[in-house]
């Protein structure tokens, strides 16, 4: 999981290089609700698939939430925004459920506090103009970018957490499937109405392996997710918050050249040394709480883009 999260970010940037970002999302994200479906359906049986009309709701505000407004941000900003750069503004999600809890006036532990805090000047520290070398267009372009990232990701922590009072099927494939299927068809109409268009002619081999990687992460790596809910602990579950921008990171420099500025390696160690104790705050929280429930995989699968 670690390293299929972590190299989404490169094969996104890959992808965009000669193919339509929204229609290459939404197309891949539509083809992995099928495999998903498909393989629910020899599994469990078609009746595993079956939904109520407000779970079928539930999923349609997920699915365009997470998968369509904040994937497909992730989508349009890495065409300028460097792929390491970009998972670790994305990796803040945590700290933005820790924002929701104090607006709610739910007391987090110190550590939390000074994670969340960190994390913010982390932030903003990134964004800053000038401090990331742009893939495409100018030093403007990449700030702007960073910021619909960072706007994409809080859309997909305000859907998580009103994911509860949702009414999501109980089944965690069979709402992947309805997620996934309902946000590919959004990304694919938003990026027709923008004048995308599905040129495969003028795609390059690297782009269409990249897009066939891509669909096999959001096959695997859910299923490896849902696995390891079931079989390992929630502390080291939620370690992909702070792996997966440093794999990204890592592959971005070995993979596609992108520069590891003095910006990015302070963000980098700032941000992900502020999700760290976050995770870490909740987890001793989780512990010591005896009817604490264990959290939605909504809530977790924060990182996928």
């Amino acid at each position: 999981m670690w390293i299929l999260w972590g190299s989404s970010y490169v094969a996104i940037a890959v992808m965009v290089q000669s193919m339509a970002p929204l229609l290459g999302s939404g197309s891949r994200f539509v083809i992995s609700a099928v495999v998903l479906a498909a393989i629910a359906a020899v599994i469990k049986g078609p009746s595993s698939l079956k939904v109520s009309w407000s779970q079928f709701r539930g999923a349609l505000i997920m699915g365009i939430a997470l998968f369509g407004v904040a994937q497909g941000a992730a989508t349009m900003a890495l065409r300028y925004v460097p792929s390491g750069v970009a998972a670790v503004i994305i990796s803040v999600i945590p700290i933005w459920f820790i924002i929701f809890r104090f607006m709610a006036r739910d007391r987090a532990p110190v550590l939390t506090l000074i994670g969340t805090a960190l994390g913010i000047v982390g932030i903003a520290f990134m964004l800053l103009p000038g401090g990331t070398q742009p893939v495409g267009g100018t030093d403007i372009q990449v700030t702007v970018w960073s910021f619909v990232l960072l706007l994409g990701s809080l859309s997909w922590a305000a859907a998580s957490w009103r994911a509860p009072r949702l009414g999501l099927p109980a089944d965690a494939v069979t709402s992947a499937v309805y997620q996934l299927a309902v946000a590919g068809v959004f990304l694919v109409i938003v990026g027709l109405l923008l004048g995308q268009r599905w040129e495969p002619a003028s795609i390059t081999p690297s782009s269409w392996a990249a897009y066939g990687y891509l669909i096999a992460v959001s096959i695997v790596s859910l299923v490896a997710y849902v696995w390891l809910l079931e079989h390992a602990s929630i502390s080291v579950v939620g370690t992909f918050a702070y792996v997966n921008p440093a794999v990204a990171v890592a592959l971005g420099w070995l993979l596609l050249g992108e520069a590891i500025t003095i910006d990015v390696v302070v963000g980098l160690i700032v941000v992900v040394g502020a999700v760290v104790m976050v995770v870490s705050g909740e987890s001793r929280r989780t512990a010591s709480e005896s009817t604490a429930s264990k959290p939605q995989p909504e809530e977790l699968a924060a990182h996928e883009p």
